[in-house]
């Protein structure tokens, strides 16, 4: 769409002589490409809700450098909800035929004016694209541009075989649609927005990232602030070499450095900005909150990754590969199941409850999907190992403070090896109030093996690319591989977790202990009792995050019944070793004296 046809429509459709016009494009970072890599319809999608676009009206769509070489059926289109029906989009409040100005790159920009603008209200809009793939090249097997982001509303799909759903799968992307609005806009507005929850040890500074964005019509070259911690107020200028941009969503941060706090504890804390380019600050929101944690001690944060794969998935030995290598590397903090797909060794648990982007893929805590060997750069090159791929994001995932320490033993019941009985201990470093927090328990098997029907595709198979990787091993192997399947979930409990395995309320340095018990029956695909490890999760219901995990190899029965076994004396101390009666709330080491011995553990009362 050229200047001069934008500045004609920007008149027709202002709302009176003082009316602004601003661009709406969530994808504000360095731009890649994205696709499925497939032959397939898509249907992308953003969301525009935020109360400050409330009123204002949208002109004209376009979404720049979208692959035109062996692609067809564009269409742009707006609707108040995101509906299929037979596996095609129907959206409900208009489609259009647009634009097409095509650059010698194989790529083209679509876009449209709308016949008549369309005023955003309170439910909010969603402003799509749609097209087919009908044939692979180099630009359309990565069709779209897209950008990282967190904001939720920034990226939607669908497509015919990958997406069968509408959502936004957790994929940090935003697509690169841009809106031009008319409307009422102020000149100087920083918008805060909601604080990250925050912490250090106690005693030790703490970095909080203090995020904003520009919402009004002029670039911000300074903004005043007061922050307020614990009920003490400070006060702060920024002034920005090069000004902010007045692009809306464009998100930025600032760092505020917080004097470290002796005593372990929660504190409220709130950021307010007052003036931006020296004059008051006009933006419907000025204030952000949140709360900042001083931790008695920073537990060890072993991240969960669930690595969905499949036999008939040729590239899946990417994932296998990257699992050893992790695991070898970091052989105490790294835990991982083997989540199969549509085969064999399926398990309903994992795949009824969430869709997924397909295999390979690895979700890490259940935040952040990833491609399993090469992390975030998956469409980049394999990196030589996966080291250099998927260890770099485990790690960022990992440097994050977990709430929650989680320690966990794993024993047969029985000299039959008929059960596995799994006590968790969750020690807590920060309050919950009114939370739904859940612990999860897998059993992972390693050295399953089955016949030809069973055998791992390979698409590695003579591929020269992979020279000087971790995963030329595996160009040597025929495209049919007979192998052995290792850390393969074989039993879990639902994937929300266990209700009410934890309380609601929670108290800093609380320690909760929970057992459960794996019955074999429930476990068919062993095939080696020998071979068997517990992985167990703390799952925030309300987010569907891991807030940490553990795992502990399933031990021998030792003869010695459990604490919750028949016992002749049952003895309770505090935490400092003085004895108690144990018959008030607390936490208690309590030890169990019976015929088959004596064993202590820390409870929860």
């Amino acid at each position: 769409m050229n200047k001069a046809l934008i500045i004609a429509l920007l008149a027709a459709c202002s709302l009176s002589a003082s009316a602004a016009s601003r661009s709406v494009n969530y994808a504000a970072g360095e731009l890649s490409d994205w696709g499925t890599q497939r032959t397939e319809a898509y249907d992308i999608a953003i969301l525009l809700r935020d109360p400050i676009l409330v009123g204002s009206r949208i002109c004209s769509i376009e979404v720049p450098a979208l692959a035109v070489e062996g692609t067809s059926a564009f269409s742009l289109w707006l609707s108040k909800d995101l509906k299929l029906s037979k596996n095609v989009n129907q959206p409900d409040i208009a489609t259009y035929t647009p634009e097409i100005a095509t650059s010698e790159d194989g790529r083209a920009t679509v876009s449209i004016a709308l016949p008549e603008a369309y005023t955003i209200g309170e439910e909010g809009v969603y402003v799509g694209l749609s097209f087919k793939v009908d044939a692979l090249n180099d630009v359309s097997r990565l069709p779209l541009r897209v950008s990282e982001s967190i904001n939720p509303d920034a990226f939607f799909i669908h497509t015919s075989r990958t997406y069968m759903k509408w959502g936004n799968y957790d994929l940090g992307y935003a697509a690169n649609i841009r809106v031009i609005l008319s409307g009422e806009f102020a000149e100087n507005a920083v918008e805060m927005l909601p604080m990250p929850e925050s912490g250090a040890l106690k005693g030790e500074n703490m970095i909080v990232s203090v995020p904003f964005r520009n919402t009004g019509t002029e670039a911000v070259s300074s903004m005043e602030y007061s922050y307020t911690v614990n009920g003490a107020t400070s006060d702060g200028k920024l002034i920005f070499e090069e000004p902010l941009p007045a692009q809306f969503d464009a998100e930025q941060h600032f760092d505020l450095c917080i004097d470290g706090i002796a005593t372990a504890g929660a504190y409220p804390s709130s950021v307010v900005c007052t003036m931006v380019n020296d004059k008051p600050n006009n933006s419907q929101r000025t204030e952000a909150e949140g709360m900042l944690y001083s931790y008695p001690y920073l537990p060890v944060h072993r991240p969960l990754v669930e690595d969905y794969t499949a036999t008939w998935c040729g590239w899946c030995p990417a994932g296998t590969v990257s699992m050893e290598v992790m695991g070898q590397t970091y052989p105490d903090d790294f835990v991982a199941i083997a989540v199969h797909h549509d085969d064999v060794m399926s398990l309903p648990v994992f795949t009824e409850p969430r869709e997924y982007p397909g295999a390979p893929a690895a979700f890490i805590d259940r935040r952040v999907w990833a491609h399993p060997y090469k992390g975030a750069a998956e469409h980049e090159d394999f990196q030589p190992s996966p080291l250099d791929g998927f260890g770099v994001l485990w790690n960022e995932v990992r440097s994050h403070i977990a709430p929650v320490d989680l320690s966990l033993t794993a024993q047969w019941t029985d000299e039959e090896r008929t059960a596995i009985e799994c006590t968790a201990s969750a020690a807590f470093v920060r309050q919950f109030k009114d939370a739904d927090l859940r612990l999860w328990f897998t059993l992972a098997a390693d050295g399953l093996k089955y016949d030809s029907k069973s055998w791992q595709s390979n698409y590695f198979s003579g591929g020269k690319a992979y020279e000087g990787t971790a995963m030329e091993p595996w160009t040597l192997l025929p495209t049919k591989v007979d192998t052995v399947y290792d850390h393969v979930a074989v039993y879990s409990t639902l994937y929300e977790g266990l209700e009410a395995s934890l309380p609601s309320d929670i108290d800093m340095e609380q320690v909760c202990e929970h057992k459960h018990i794996i019955d074999m029956a429930d476990a068919p695909l062993v095939q080696n009792k020998d071979k068997l490890c517990v992985v167990c999760a703390v799952i925030d219901n309300h987010t569907g995050a891991v807030l940490n995990a553990a795992k502990a190899l399933v031990e021998d029965h030792s003869g010695i019944g459990s604490v919750e076994a028949p016992a002749t004396e049952y003895r309770y101390y505090t935490l400092e070793g003085l004895p108690a009666s144990g018959d008030k709330p607390g936490i208690y080491i309590r030890v169990a004296t019976g015929a088959g011995g004596t064993h202590s553990s820390v409870v929860y009362r």
